[in-house]
């Protein structure tokens, strides 16, 4: 998704925390900061140095890890570990990051299509990415018209954890899952649409999984 948005946009600023290696072709040409958005001391770091170098053309919020939280066997602590990275980071970095953005600039969340589906071992996940959907029309609302706040919901994507159901192929209107260069395309796409077709929306790319069983 970065280096679809490179060749369309001005130098990104890109955020890591542990794969720069795996991007390693984007470190050497953008500015990059390495940082634990779960905490706060990390979101300080990345407001600060997105403010040396403002204005912003947009923001991109991907921090997530996808994990799972028994009920059984979860601590408050894996709960409060997770909240923290999956909700309460976007929050917190919207907060300081908003008036860095240019007029009509787009804000993107990521939620997953988890949020509909339900899965029993993911209570915690599941419950901060729905905030984040619920955050998305909050913010649209209060942000709009100057910027344009937006949400992208994946669904079973090559390379990324297996979801909790296992193969899912069948459950796809398409019969397969879906590729990274397929969101990125979406995702780029979808924020070169009209600011009335995608604020406080949502875009679900999942093959048509929604509709198996």
């Amino acid at each position: 998704m970065a280096r679809r948005l490179a060749e369309r946009a001005a130098p990104l600023l890109l955020h890591l925390h542990d794969h720069r290696q795996r991007a390693r072709d984007l470190v050497a040409i953008h500015p990059t900061l390495q940082a634990d958005l779960g905490v706060p001391e990390g979101r300080r770091l990345l407001a600060g140095w997105a403010e040396r170098h403002a204005p912003l053309g947009g923001i991109v919020l991907g921090a997530s890890r996808f994990s799972s939280t028994p009920v059984r066997s979860v601590s408050l602590e894996e709960i409060q570990r997770i909240i923290a990275l999956e909700l309460e980071s976007h929050l917190d970095l919207v907060l300081r990051l908003h008036p860095l953005v240019v007029d009509r600039g787009r804000i993107v969340f990521f939620s997953d299509v988890g949020v509909r589906l339900g899965w029993p071992s993911y209570p915690a996940y599941l419950a901060a990415k729905g905030g984040v959907e619920a955050a998305t029309r909050s913010l649209a609302r209060s942000l709009g018209p100057r910027l344009i706040v937006t949400c992208v919901a994946p669904g079973s994507i090559e390379g990324a954890p297996a979801p909790p159901e296992g193969v899912v192929t069948g459950d796809t209107a398409l019969g397969r899952t879906g590729l990274p260069e397929e969101v990125a395309e979406a995702v780029v796409r979808w924020l070169g649409l009209p600011a009335v077709v995608i604020a406080g929306q949502c875009l679900r790319i999942d093959g048509g999984r929604r509709l198996g069983p």
